[in-house]
């Protein structure tokens, strides 16, 4: 006589991530289901779980697997499903093929279809399907979107329900902006709206992975920090085709290059200048020897006398040689060459800089000396004294240090890889990242322009002579 073959009990809440049990999710029957986030959220592997058990339980139900491609679906979710079956030694309830992918539970008669829009025709002619799971939903254009939704309609259905799976990627998607864009939501947390549930998952809320899948995660980010903010994070991007050209490690020890001294010498004495009177944008002035930075003022709101005051009493309390100064003159800065006879009027907007023995090819000079500053802060080449990473910041009422800003505008700097050049976002893009001017490092950044060219082709490039000694106030 055979033996009994022993099942799981499905009740038993070892069997399923937190989040499942804090947010009730096999109870939640709104028409949208949207399950996204990074790797490793366990995402499919929820709801495979739910799907099961209503297979088992519900009066009538017909699930419906859907990728983009139907020969995809065999070795991912519907693969799920049958080890899900095995792992809680349910296969005597089941009858599963795979030519064609079917699966149907022997209790109740409920089945699990399997379909790709590469023949959508046999998903408009599916019967009284309930549940459609799309997995990789983000792969799949909204016109697919719109079929699957009209075909959910039988009054047979116990509920009926369109379950997306996806990990993020754009903001310019659809998925993001039909049902995501403007919604407040934390990971791990069923946020519910209209006929709408959202909740984004990460690898944290997956209690079932090794550690070592954990450990690789979080080390992107000291190798790729876009891979991070994706696969780690689950963080929706403005474009697919931004990446952040300072490494998060870089960005991490920037705080202790305290090996980089000042050299107390004149000749490596140099200040940027990034130009801003009345607005939300702050004047910003940086000094540093050699590349270690000594001093960083910041102003709100201030007049043009004031800013050439300012600029005047730095350079002359250091000594600085006026062709060591160098400020913004697009927009607003462009006055400052009145007053300052000798400095470089630094404009973004100019062709990059020719260097010998290099074959990168920059979108303009901005571009290069951002790649520049990248270059040194990756090589651990460039630091702050305390005093100036220590000195405060303030923006809307909100009080932080100049290293906690500097370190957050670093992390905008977004390579676009669309350019045939080497080329960063432009200043909009970073403000809506920050949700404010990347004043600091626009001034940081001007200052290495002296590191990619000496200051005779530097006087070339900005179409004038300056003394290489310090010059006369005027």
């Amino acid at each position: 006589m055979k033996s009994a073959v022993k099942t799981i009990d499905v009740s038993n809440p070892d069997l399923y991530n937190d989040y499942v049990l804090e947010n009730d999710l096999h109870n939640f029957r709104k028409r949208f289901l949207l399950m996204f986030g990074g790797r490793g959220g366990a995402k499919s592997k929820e709801e495979v779980q739910k799907s099961v058990i209503e297979l088992m339980t519900l009066p009538f139900h017909r699930i419906v697997l859907v990728r983009k491609v139907y020969d995809t679906i065999k070795d991912s979710i519907f693969a799920e499903f049958v080890d899900q079956i095995d792992e809680w030694n349910l296969r005597q309830f089941f009858h599963i093929t795979t030519s064609p992918l079917y699966i149907k539970c022997k209790l109740t008669n409920n089945v699990v279809l399997c379909r790709g829009m590469d023949k959508p025709s046999k998903i408009k002619s599916l019967k009284d399907p309930t549940k459609f799971i799309l997995e990789e939903a983000d792969e799949n254009p909204y016109e697919a979107f719109g079929m699957i939704n009209g075909s959910l309609r039988t009054p047979k259905a116990v509920y009926l329900q369109m379950v997306l799976l996806f990990n993020t990627s754009s903001k310019q998607h659809w998925i993001y902006k039909r049902f995501i864009k403007g919604r407040v939501f934390q990971t791990g947390k069923l946020l519910t709206y209209d006929n709408v549930g959202l909740i984004h998952l990460t690898h944290k809320q997956n209690n079932f992975l090794p550690d070592s899948f954990h450990e690789e995660m979080e080390d992107l980010k000291n190798h790729d920090y876009t891979a991070y903010r994706l696969d780690a994070l689950g963080e929706f991007l403005e474009t697919n085709d931004d990446r952040c050209i300072v490494t998060i490690d870089a960005v991490d020890d920037l705080p202790y290059n305290s090996y980089i001294l000042p050299t107390r010498k004149n000749e490596n004495l140099y200040m940027s200048a990034d130009i801003a009177a009345l607005g939300q944008d702050k004047f910003v002035i940086s000094i540093r020897d050699g590349l270690c930075f000594i001093h960083i003022s910041i102003f709100d709101v201030i007049d043009h006398d004031e800013i050439i005051a300012e600029i005047k009493k730095l350079e002359k309390r250091y000594q600085i040689r006026r062709s060591h100064i160098i400020y913004d003159a697009t927009g607003e800065g462009a006055f400052v060459g009145a007053y300052l006879k000798g400095a470089f009027a630094f404009q973004g907007s100019l062709a990059a800089i020719e260097r010998t023995g290099e074959n990168k090819t920059y979108f303009n000079l901005r571009s290069q000396a951002f790649f520049e500053l990248a270059r040194l802060i990756n090589n651990r080449e460039v630091y702050f004294l305390p005093e100036v990473q220590n000195t405060a910041f303030v923006h809307n009422g909100e009080k932080s240090t100049i290293m906690e800003e500097i370190k957050k505008e670093l992390k905008a700097i977004l390579q676009v890889l669309s350019s045939s050049k080497l080329r960063v976002c432009g200043k909009l893009k970073m403000k809506e990242i920050l949700q404010r001017s990347p004043d600091l490092i626009d001034t940081i950044s001007m200052s290495v322009v002296y590191e990619m060219a000496d200051i005779k082709e530097l006087q070339k490039k900005f179409g004038y002579k300056s003394s290489s000694k310090r010059s006369r106030l005027i």
